[in-house]
């Protein structure tokens, strides 16, 4: 069984960060993408979160201050949860190499890039139901 969580930091004004995959990245290179990825065996959704954060953002976050928005059975070998965090202001981000930038950018440009062709199934899924969000 695969189980992918991502996260969707928003801030005040409505805004979410978007990371952009490296191109070594091996899936979806030079796509964009929220932070998150593989819950590892033992953990559960929020420790995978807080992990996945701070590896590719260096952020810290508090595992109880993240709140899972929607939970989807893609099969029954694929798993993904999208989770969210209001955070203060724009804290700063360090990239990790699966990353080459990222952007805090609005519900609107997120769903006008979900329309490309070719992008990740799991990031349309992600984008609309952060549109809920907001």
């Amino acid at each position: 069984m695969i189980r992918v969580a991502k996260i969707a930091l928003l801030t005040k004004n409505n805004e979410v960060l978007a990371l952009e995959r490296s191109k070594t990245h091996p899936k979806y290179p030079l796509h964009l993408d929220f932070p998150g990825g593989e819950v590892e065996a033992g953990e559960d959704i929020q420790s995978a979160i807080v992990r996945e954060v701070n590896e590719e953002t260096g952020l810290s976050i508090e595992r109880d201050d993240i709140k899972v928005a929607r939970f989807l059975a893609f099969s029954e070998n694929f798993q993904f949860t999208l989770c969210y965090l209001y955070v203060k202001d724009k804290p700063p981000i360090t990239l990790s190499w699966e990353h080459s930038s990222f952007e805090w950018t609005s519900a609107t440009a997120l769903s006008e890039a979900a329309k490309a062709s070719g992008i990740d199934p799991y990031f349309k899924f992600a984008v609309k139901e952060i549109a809920k969000l907001l």
